[in-house]
C-alpha cells in the first residue's frame, strides 16, 4: 500500500521497532513450546522469559544452567 501512494519513500527501519519484532517472534516460539509442557515445566518457562532474553554475560552461573536446560529442551527455541 506503501508503495502505491507514496512511490519514492524511503523505507526505514529503526532498531527499536526491529528488536520489538524479534522478542515477539521469540516469544511466540517461547508460549507455542510452553503450551505443551506439563504444568510445573510450564510455569518455569513462563516465569524465565527475562532470563531468556538477557545477555549472557549478565547471567550468573545457575542461570546460564537454566538457559541451558530450557534451550536444551526445544531445538527450535534455541534457533529464535
Amino acid at each position: 500500500m506503501a508503495e502505491t501512494y507514496f512511490k519514492n519513500a524511503t523505507i526505514v527501519i529503526d532498531k527499536y521497532h526491529w528488536i520489538r519484532q524479534i522478542i515477539r517472534a521469540f516469544d511466540r516460539v517461547r508460549k507455542q513450546k510452553q503450551k505443551k509442557f506439563y504444568k510445573t515445566r510450564r510455569k518455569y518457562f513462563k516465569r524465565s522469559r527475562h532470563l531468556l532474553l538477557k545477555g549472557r554475560r549478565f547471567l550468573t552461573d545457575e542461570q546460564v544452567n537454566q538457559v541451558s536446560v530450557m534451550l536444551n529442551t526445544s531445538s527450535r527455541l534455541r534457533t529464535a
